[in-house]
């Protein structure tokens, strides 16, 4: 039976603790030697991902980079004029 797990119980210290570290970039730069690019790919809404130089290449070179940029392009249009 699965419910709903509340902060503060020891339900939730359990399963918090089960839950593994996500990676980040520090981790995979030390991992790759310092060979670690990110890049934000088209629709990702700004989540950026750690890629290796091949990866990296592709997407510069075959037009991904391009897309990404038409969309922040698109979202600046949108937003002109707006005052926050």
């Amino acid at each position: 039976m699965t419910g709903l797990i509340l902060p503060g119980t020891l339900e939730f210290s359990l399963a918090l603790a089960e839950i593994p570290p996500v990676p980040t970039w520090r981790k995979e730069a030390e991992r790759t030697n310092g060979e670690t690019y990110l890049i934000c790919r088209a629709g990702s809404l700004g989540l950026m991902e750690a890629v290796d130089r091949q990866t990296w290449l592709e997407y510069c070179n075959d037009g991904e980079l391009d897309e990404r940029q038409d969309e922040i392009d698109a979202h600046d249009d949108a937003l002109e004029g707006v005052i926050f």
